[in-house]
């Protein structure tokens, strides 16, 4: 099941019980096709808990699970950005755009940072 980890984990989070959030999503980390949705979640939960090194890393743990993963693309990126990672935000989203060019929310991020 999805629902009963997430809100778990969130609940966990929202106490924030970090640790024990993230225990809480193991269920879906070898779920089939679910996997990507353990690494985003752990990503924003390592995020809220100060964990930006941890965060970049389980997002990119989802990208490598699915390159066409765009929440988990968006959420690189934007972290990249707030951290004062702009270049890396760039190259991150032109790498994402080389790939499909389709992704308008990279598009339209990609040309804001360019300003």
């Amino acid at each position: 099941s999805l629902i009963a980890p997430l809100l778990t984990a969130w609940v966990k989070a929202g106490e924030k019980d970090y640790q024990a959030a993230i225990a809480a999503l193991a269920p879906l980390k070898s779920a089939a096709g679910l996997g990507m949705i353990y690494d985003l979640h752990e990503g924003f939960i390592h995020e809220l808990a100060g964990n930006t090194e941890s965060a970049a890393a389980s997002y990119l743990a989802a990208m490598v699970r699915n390159e066409r993963f765009l929440r988990a693309v968006e959420a690189l990126g934007t972290l990249y950005e707030r951290t004062g990672r702009s270049a890396e935000a760039k190259k991150l989203l032109t790498t994402v755009l080389s790939i499909d060019n389709t992704y308008l929310h990279a598009k339209r991020t990609l040309f804001l940072l360019r300003e």
